[in-house]
This record gives structure tokens, C-alpha cells and sequence, in this order.
């Protein structure tokens, strides 16, 4: 599933940027200053990332950069005579482009009479964006970073093993412009 929204995520941002997106942006872009700072150049001061504009997916990994965050997810399931709840708190916080977090889920599965409940794995993750593409009219704005979570077992009936998970976080957002920007006219 997870597969299937980033490929559509990026077929949509391709057609979102093909000739109509493009007759919207300056034909020249001049830029008296350099917009390229960190780890060799590789981000750019006019992305919007960690600004909450990018947005925040369901069930699933975010990318942007959180100053700060608590957010608690309950998930309830039931078929063939089974039920499943997980409730998944998750606090994150943001050191300049670091982004920290830990999430402690609980989770009850009934099945078939028998109970099987407890604390899940405590993750404890980061994320740092290494590449950013600002398109010369702010069009598209993509962010591309690493992170990694480390799953801490608790020894509960849910959690024996440990977890380590490299991720690969991208992060976009096209902003659609109906009229030139007054900066753009000018040429």
C-alpha cells in the first residue's frame, strides 16, 4: 500500500509539472543570491519543508520536519471473530533540520477466545534532509532525506524482537499558480 502512494504521489507531482505547469513558471530566473546551503550545497533556503505545508499522510510515515508534535492514533479492526486495537502515541521534535521521535504503541488482538496484549517495540527514530528541488517559480518543492528508527523490544506478548529500519523520506508539494507572481511580469 505504501508502494502504491508514493508511486502515485509522483506520477501526480509528473503530470502536475509537465507543459501546463511549466508555462506558469519565469521563462528566465535570475537569482542574485545563492539558495544552496548544509552538506555540499544540497538544500535549498527557499523550500517549504518543515514549514507544515507538506502534508501529513495517514498510517503512514511523515517526512517533514516537526518542530514539535504529539499526536495519538487508534486503529480498530475486527473480521471473522477477531479484533485487533492499536493505540499508537508518537511525540516529535525538531533540532534545526533533525528531526527526533519515539512512539510508544499498546496493542490487544482477540482471537479466537484468546487475548494476546501488551506494549509494542518503543521506537525511537530520526530523519535529516540531505537534497532539496525548488523549482525556479516555487512550483514544486521536493525534499529528499534519510532517517532510521530503532525498535526497542519490551518483552510483552506483542514485542520480543528487535527492529532496525533504514528510510528513505521524500517530500513534496506543488503549489498550483493561476497568475504570474508581479516578479515574474517584470521580464
Amino acid at each position: 500500500m505504501r508502494n502504491i502512494l508514493i508511486v502515485g504521489s509522483i506520477g501526480a507531482l509528473a503530470m502536475a509539472s509537465g507543459p501546463a505547469a511549466l508555462a506558469t513558471e519565469p521563462a528566465t530566473t535570475t537569482s542574485p543570491d545563492n539558495t544552496h546551503y548544509g552538506l555540499f550545497d544540497g538544500l535549498d533556503s527557499r523550500s517549504a519543508y518543515g514549514q507544515g505545508v507538506f502534508p501529513e499522510p495517514f498510517l503512514v510515515d511523515d517526512s517533514d520536519g516537526e518542530p514539535g508534535e504529539a499526536r495519538l492514533d487508534w486503529l480498530h479492526t475486527e473480521a471473522n471473530g477477531s479484533k485487533t486495537d492499536i493505540i499508537h502515541p508518537e511525540v516529535e521534535k525538531g533540532f534545526g533540520q533533525l528531526t527526533l521521535e519515539v512512539e510508544f504503541p499498546y496493542e490487544r488482538d482477540v482471537s479466537d477466545g484468546t487475548t494476546t496484549e501488551g506494549f509494542g517495540n518503543i521506537d525511537v527514530g530520526a530523519r535529516y534532509p540531505f537534497y532539496q528541488f525548488v523549482s525556479p517559480g516555487g512550483f514544486v518543492d521536493s525534499t529528499f532525506g534519510a532517517g532510521i528508527e530503532v525498535g526497542i523490544p519490551t518483552q510483552s506478548d506483542v514485542s520480543k524482537n528487535a527492529e532496525l529500519v533504514p528510510k528513505l523520506c521524500p517530500a513534496s508539494h506543488a503549489v498550483p499558480k493561476a497568475t504570474p507572481q508581479p516578479d515574474q511580469m517584470a521580464k
